[in-house]
């Protein structure tokens, strides 16, 4: 025997954090799955993403061989959902996180270019429909009318973009709600 080396084994199962859909909130017909699993002790094999509708028996599966893990859906049926996320680590150690949730509302109606919440920062990244935008700065969202909003400055260098060709330069309508402070 040239080397032996001693140590413990991996027993520590792996870490799940699900971000979206949120705890306790219904999602809309179109919603993003995202989240993330570690292992500081022989890192990730795989994530595999279970998505079920209760109603009508339906799912989808995929497996990561990365942490992370971000799958969108859109015009999904309306039901009962439960998301299963089963990670496993490098030395054969696995956990499970379940999340249930409701997806209800109206379906996307034809013709819509773009429609986001501007809840969170995935929201942003993947909006409801449309292209995703970037977040410049700070990524600070506050109580709004409906839900949270984005938060930017008069002298801060915090904003939002979008590729500018969502909406046709021969026809096209922007609406959000404002608060302006401080200009």
């Amino acid at each position: 025997i040239d080397h032996v080396q001693w140590g413990t084994a991996d027993t520590v199962d792996p870490e799940i954090e699900l971000t979206s859909p949120a705890a306790g909130r219904d999602a809309m017909r179109s919603f993003v799955v995202v989240g993330s699993a570690n292992d500081v002790h022989s890192g990730i094999l795989s994530v595999t993403v279970n998505v079920a509708n209760l109603d009508t028996s339906d799912d989808s599966e995929e497996t990561f061989y990365e942490n992370e893990f971000i799958i969108p859906f859109s015009n999904m049926d309306e039901g009962q959902y439960l998301v299963t996320v089963t990670a496993e680590d490098n030395s054969g150690n696995t956990s499970t996180l379940q999340r249930y949730f409701t997806v209800s509302g109206a379906l996307i109606p034809a013709g819509l270019v773009f429609w986001t919440t501007f809840d969170t920062s995935l929201d942003i990244a993947y909006p409801t429909v449309g292209p995703g935008g970037t977040m410049h700065g700070n990524d600070t969202f506050v109580p709004g009318r409906y839900g949270t909003g984005y938060q930017a400055g008069p002298d801060d260098d915090n904003m939002v973009t979008f590729p500018s060709d969502i909406i046709p330069y021969e026809a096209g309508c922007v609406e959000f709600w404002a608060k302006i402070e401080g200009y």
